[in-house]
């Protein structure tokens, strides 16, 4: 590798990838049912992972992967890429914290309806 003889004196203006002027599909159903798909997915296989070995994977690059081949095939647009990637990790997260708030409150033996019925005789049944 080389350094450029003579390197650009100042900032540089940033040029976006997707220029303001271009008109660009983004939240199109396409995108939102893959990235529904890959939640579904996903989120069982990180659930199933986590109850099994004790840890969650990110699902983020495994959505990117997915959601960029998929799209690809379908002639999507970057935007769209990006849609069903971001929409394909949110299972990720809610599996993440059902697997590991859920047993949590199995062992300590509490449950919505002790706690309520605890609140309710602690501080008297309000309407």
């Amino acid at each position: 590798m080389s350094i450029p003889p003579n390197p650009p004196a100042g900032p540089q203006k940033h040029q976006p990838f997707v220029p303001e002027t271009m008109e660009m599909k983004e939240f199109t159903f396409r995108a939102v049912f893959l990235g529904l798909i890959m939640t579904v997915v996903l989120g069982a296989a990180n659930a199933y992972l986590g109850l099994r070995a004790g840890i969650t994977i990110a699902a983020t690059y495994p959505a990117a992967v997915i959601g960029m081949a998929v799209l690809r095939i379908w002639k999507g647009t970057v935007l769209e890429e990006n849609i069903a990637r971001t929409s394909g990790t949110i299972g990720e997260g809610i599996a993440a914290g059902a697997i590991f708030t859920i047993p949590a409150f199995l062992m300590s033996k509490c449950s919505g309806r002790t706690v309520y019925l605890t609140r309710a005789a602690r501080h008297g049944r309000r309407s």
